[in-house]
């Protein structure tokens, strides 16, 4: 029986697949990212399907930071749950997901579910290395700043308010400022004269790294429309490792 070339690159995609199951990664797959995940709008003649993925998240409110939140909450948008998704076709061993759709939900909080299908292709050479990527784009900035978007269910935030805050009727607690990015929110070693204290922000799970704990502090202070975060410190509890930080802004906030 002879094969053609097509018939080799399906062979090489189920033996790589153990019959259904994803490939467990090798050290060399931890240097790729989900920006190298590609999207298709319909699974291709040489992709093989890998599954069906799904990612839901519900906004909180500003002032319900004073209770801890999951960052996928505090950051809930279709941005997070698309990279979210990629993450997990990258874990299952796939390059692209197929006909991603999210559909979003409005009232007294924002509801966001994405769904999409992960994917591998068939004699295309796999992913390349985040170090082949060009130049840094958006997204690849968003690799480096949050290596691992599926350990966002497990990281909670809170925000403990200021007097300074606090000190406002209640129904004008919740920060004035309106949310802005996370790449907008500067970290600094100190908190600049010129503006406030706002509170303090905390950062905790149960297994992740230093610095996804510090890119969720300023994905919170930028929900709360915060301009920086200051004097960040972060220590290991017996629940796992914490990362806290000053949120500062204007005094106008």
């Amino acid at each position: 029986m002879v094969l053609g070339s097509r018939s080799f690159a399906w062979l090489a995609v189920l033996l790589a697949l153990g019959c259904g199951r994803a490939p467990a990664r090798s050290s060399a797959d931890a240097t790729r990212s989900p920006s190298a995940i590609g999207e298709a709008p319909a699974l291709g003649p040489d992709q093989v399907s890998l599954g069906a993925l799904r990612a839901s998240c519900r906004s909180v409110r500003a002032s319900e930071l004073e209770a801890e939140q999951p960052l996928t909450n505090v950051d809930c948008s279709i941005e997070r749950l698309t990279r979210r998704l990629k993450a997990e076709a990258l874990a299952a061993g796939g390059d692209v997901i197929v006909a991603r759709r999210c559909r979003v939900r409005g009232g007294s909080r924002l509801a966001v579910e994405c769904s999409a299908g992960a994917a591998a292709s068939a004699g295309l050479g796999g992913l390349p290395a985040a170090s082949e990527l060009p130049a840094p784009s958006p997204d690849r900035v968003a690799d480096l700043d949050e290596p691992d978007p599926l350990a966002a269910d497990d990281i909670l935030l809170r925000f403990l308010p200021s007097s300074f805050v606090a000190s406002r009727e209640d129904e004008a607690r919740a920060p004035s400022a309106p949310p802005r990015a996370y790449d907008r929110v500067a970290d600094l070693a100190q908190l600049p004269l010129v503006d406030a204290e706002l509170g303090q922000l905390s950062a905790r799970c149960e297994a992740c790294d230093e610095r996804s704990l510090r890119h969720a502090l300023r994905v919170g202070a930028g929900r709360l429309g915060a301009s920086e975060i200051a004097e960040a410190r972060c220590f290991r509890e017996q629940s796992g490792p914490r990362c806290v930080a000053i949120a500062g802004g204007p005094w106008s906030y």
